[in-house]
């Protein structure tokens, strides 16, 4: 059985080498834009902004739609990011006087990017980084059955040292991308419907208020070009809601558990 096991894992790695490494790769970078977003912002405003006055505001400083995401600092700040013909840049804006602070070195172009590689790869192989993101789950399983790690000054040595070492870490991050990838803890988000249109953020805002009692935003970011996720409260209950034009979801299950998990920041 161990010889089949070595095998397995060796030529498994072998041929998915390239997006595997690709995956670790673009990951690493990824896991990079939580840290460099505290470096260049403030601390969170302590309460959440009622739906009203935010989506207001959104209008005020965002006549053109093309706010993607929000988030609020305080004293008194509402940071958005933008997508101006493609590019993403992130803005800040005075919110008593709606006055631009200016951009926010938070390289989200950059990570835009980057994040669009990591999921789908190159020329839309999107199963390709599926299938590397469920072997590296199938490699790292393997790995531990075929040897306890051993203090040897050898490559295979180091190889396993390093590979139980990596081991919690690493088995994370793989099986939540696994997880994320076959739709488990999703907390019954629909299906998106590409071709329905973008919707702006103040609808957005409006919607989840009027249908799901929404009456306070903390942030909100826009997915997969049509879909809204709203974090915030209905009354006195923290609330994250999925608006596409089609309806409003509530979020429930493992998904923000998991995606956390999956990008190092919980």
């Amino acid at each position: 059985m161990k010889p089949v096991l070595i095998r397995l894992h060796r030529w498994v790695t072998l041929v998915l080498l390239v997006p595997i490494v690709f995956l670790i790769v673009t990951g690493g970078i990824l896991a990079l834009q939580p840290m460099v977003q505290d470096l260049t912002s403030g601390p969170a405003l302590e309460r959440p902004v009622p739906v009203g006055e935010a989506a207001a505001l959104l209008r005020a400083v965002d006549g053109a739609a093309q706010a993607r995401a929000l988030r609020f600092e305080a004293p008194g700040t509402l940071v958005l990011e933008f997508s101006r013909q493609g590019v993403r840049a992130v803005h800040a804006f005075d919110m008593a006087t709606r006055r631009d602070l200016g951009p926010r070195a938070e390289g989200a172009q950059v990570f835009h990017t980057i994040g669009s590689l990591h999921k789908h790869f190159v020329l839309g192989l999107e199963w390709l980084v599926e299938v590397a993101t469920h072997a590296l789950v199938g490699v790292l399983l393997i790995g531990p059955l075929l040897a306890w790690p051993r203090l040897r000054n050898t490559v295979a040595g180091w190889h396993m040292a390093l590979g139980w070492g990596a081991l919690p870490v690493a088995g994370v991050i793989a099986v939540t991308a696994s997880l994320l990838a076959l739709g488990v803890g999703t907390g019954g988000v629909p299906q998106v419907d590409r071709s329905a249109g973008r919707l702006a953020l103040p609808q957005a805002l409006e919607a989840a208020a009027r249908d799901h009692g929404l009456t306070h935003i903390e942030r909100a970011t826009t997915r997969q070009r049509v879909t809204v996720v709203l974090t915030g409260r209905a009354g006195d209950d923290p609330v994250t809601l999925v608006v596409t034009r089609d309806g409003i979801t509530p979020m429930a299950g493992n998904l923000p558990l998991l995606e956390a998990l999956h990008r190092g920041t919980w």
